[in-house]
């Protein structure tokens, strides 16, 4: 009998399918939608060149042109790196090119605008599915978030879910909803149209979702107050957890709701002070660790499930 070496088939492993715009930028124009779906930009505009190297996007543009003297005499100038999470393919490592102004000497960066917001590494797609489960799920943050990580291996935090709602256009319903009585409320600093604003927001703990939001000027106790006030009529009102803010504490008095802290925030609130105990007063080790001592107990007490226990301890 003969041997013969045969290699077993693994139903894992494919080829990847390359096409000419994949190499050369001229061709980035006849990309199909297919095609912007398979690596991960299905918002790319045609002006932008992407492939892979050794692993990794590499982005550029079709054609570069100087935007302080509409120069064409530009040369390439290094790379920088970005990790961006795409919808289809997940977090991937990115290069960007970097071109240079023969003319003028200005710096050209790749323009990734119709993929990715400014300082930000969730794509474009991303944001839009996530406003499209927010629909679907009625309004889970959780549900969103364990969607995203099965269908789509992308590992986002709850809390950057709760942000890309907060900015986005989408109105919440909730005509019809009863809430639960207990709240998370917060605000978040914003800039729209070059002005920087405030986004008030409320979130119900076991509904978990965001029950309303509101664009305003300032953070001050009126606004605070008239933002609650609203949002809560014909609402149970038992409790309402925020950070330490003062501002927040007079407006929720107003409303007669009792109030918790953020045990997060109020446990920031300890390890800097501290931090800055220890500095200032130059504590011995012995000082320290009695300190720590203390500071265990403290949140032990902060993290029990009942105020019945905490009073125990």
């Amino acid at each position: 009998m003969h041997k013969v070496n045969i290699k077993a088939s693994n139903s894992n492993m494919s080829d990847k399918l390359y096409k000419l715009s994949d190499f050369i930028p001229e061709f980035s124009q006849f990309r199909t939608n297919e095609d912007k779906t398979r690596i991960g930009c299905p918002s790319i505009d045609d002006s932008l060149f992407v492939s892979t190297r050794k692993g990794e996007k590499y982005f550029k543009p079709v054609n570069v042109v100087c935007p302080e003297c509409y120069s064409r005499d530009v040369v390439k100038n290094g790379t920088y790196s970005r990790k961006l999470i795409f919808l289809t393919i997940g977090e991937q490592n990115c290069i960007v090119q970097k071109y240079k102004c023969n003319k003028c000497g200005h710096v050209i960066y790749t323009d990734l605008s119709s993929i990715v917001n400014e300082n930000a590494n969730i794509t474009i797609p991303v944001i839009e599915h996530i406003e499209y489960l927010y629909s679907y799920f009625n309004g889970s943050l959780h549900k969103i978030r364990k969607s995203l990580k099965k269908e789509h291996n992308i590992e986002i935090s709850h809390q950057s879910i709760e942000n890309i709602i907060l900015k986005s256009e989408y109105e919440i319903e909730h005509r019809n909803w009863t809430f639960s009585g207990y709240y998370l409320f917060d605000a978040l600093w914003v800039k729209k149209n070059r002005k920087w604003k405030y986004i008030l927001a409320l979130f119900d703990l076991e509904l978990n979702t965001i029950v309303a939001k509101e664009l305003v000027d300032s953070e001050t106790v009126e606004n605070v107050y008239d933002f609650l006030n609203q949002s809560l009529r014909n609402q149970k009102k038992n409790c309402i957890i925020t950070d330490l803010k003062s501002e927040y504490r007079v407006a929720i008095d107003r409303l007669q709701i009792k109030q918790q802290f953020c045990t997060f925030h109020t446990k920031q609130l300890i390890n800097r002070e501290i931090r800055d105990y220890i500095d200032k007063n130059n504590a011995s080790e012995e000082e320290i660790e009695i300190i720590r001592d203390y500071k265990s107990l403290f949140f032990d007490i902060i993290d029990t499930d009942s105020i019945n226990e905490a009073k125990k301890k």
